[in-house]
């Protein structure tokens, strides 16, 4: 469906109530055949807002939030117009699914679930009906069967056929994680989250030799207890598609920075989280030195000691598409905080203190 046969929808809704419901089902089936463009969404948007409907400015909020970068000044002010909006109609706006569902809206719907293993496995048929359903947050809590029989049987579940984003958190088992990466589904999604587990050399091996989450555009792997060898691990393989990298609240050193900057590893970096590390000044001059850098928009080494020098460094490389620096208790002076405000003003610093 064009535009203009969505607008056309529009006003004969408006101007035929009895039809309105008949039109409602055409401008969502307009969403479904496109899910990733915003236009009937907004179209639709439109359609609730002339009923007085509030869904529809939250949708209107929430898609125009999404197309703003992380750090956009109206981002924050979008976001929470859009919460205040969601908070008294979140159940009615949700499946069904009872206490054991918690669902996360994205574009204006119920885009990823949060539920555990046994929870799945129950209400694989119900989710399957969501059509918005893109999503899965999974945890493992609560399981009382043998480990190996549930994931063998989570994993083989349908749902996973149509997921773009997967976050295993919570302790997941390193049997878990090491299982997800003989999946042939995988290569099917955009986003991976891996936290709070505590993952093994042997398991970031796996997930380094594993070519299927080359596809990957997001991968997390924040408070997973990523050591240098780990990175290195994950580094082994090119990420050609990888914009966004978590490794926040990790191990990490310079050795991890190396492997980071590698010529051709992470080339299409656009957004880098490495605070709550150990980067040091060494670490923060390796990546200000990355191929990388020159596709950055947001890079974050709060709590990492990395020192003026790492600004110097910065400053002197002159990142033309970076917007948002996290340099928050990272032992940067006065004299460093002048030089990047000098060298590069298009750059937001953000610290709280030095």
């Amino acid at each position: 469906m064009c535009l203009a046969d969505a607008r056309t929808l529009l006003k004969k809704s408006e101007e035929s109530p009895g039809v309105a419901s008949r039109e409602e089902d055409e401008l969502l089936a307009a969403i479904w055949a496109r899910p990733d463009d915003d236009t009937p969404r907004l179209v639709y948007a439109d359609y609730l807002m002339e009923q007085q409907n509030p869904r529809g400015e939250f949708i209107r909020l929430q898609c125009e939030s999404t197309a703003l970068h992380d750090h956009h000044p109206r981002k924050l002010e979008y976001e929470r117009r859009a919460a205040a909006l969601l908070h008294p109609n979140r159940l009615a706006w949700s499946p069904s699914g009872g206490p054991a569902f918690e669902w996360r809206f994205v574009r204006g719907f119920p885009a990823s679930v949060k539920l555990a293993a046994p929870a799945l496995l129950q209400s694989s048929a119900s989710l399957q009906t969501v059509k918005s359903l893109e999503g899965l947050e999974l945890n493992f809590n609560g399981v009382t069967e043998p480990l190996a029989e549930v994931w063998t049987r989570v994993f083989k579940d349908p749902i996973f056929e149509r997921l773009r984003t997967l976050r295993l958190t919570w302790h997941v088992p390193q049997v878990v994680v090491r299982a997800l990466c003989e999946q042939s589904w995988l290569s099917r999604l955009s986003a991976l989250q891996l936290s709070w587990v505590s993952l093994r050399e042997d398991t970031w091996k796996t997930l380094g030799a594993t070519a299927t989450l080359r596809t990957l555009q997001s991968l997390d792997v924040g408070l997973s207890g990523a050591t240098d060898e780990g990175v290195e691990a994950l580094a082994s393989i090119p990420w050609p598609k990888l914009t966004r990298l978590s490794l926040s609240n990790n191990q990490l050193g310079t050795r991890a920075c190396e492997a980071l900057a590698r010529k051709g590893t992470f080339s299409a970096l656009e957004h880098l989280d490495v605070s709550w590390n150990r980067v040091g000044k060494k670490g923060g001059a390796v990546l200000a030195g990355a191929e990388f850098l020159a596709s950055l928009q947001s890079l974050n080494l709060s709590h990492d000691q990395v020192g003026d020098d790492t600004c110097a460094a910065l400053a002197a490389a002159k990142p033309q598409k970076l917007r948002w620096l996290g340099l928050e208790q990272s032992r940067v002076t006065d004299t460093g905080f002048k030089l990047l405000s000098k060298e590069l003003p298009h750059v937001f610093v953000h610290s709280h203190s030095a």
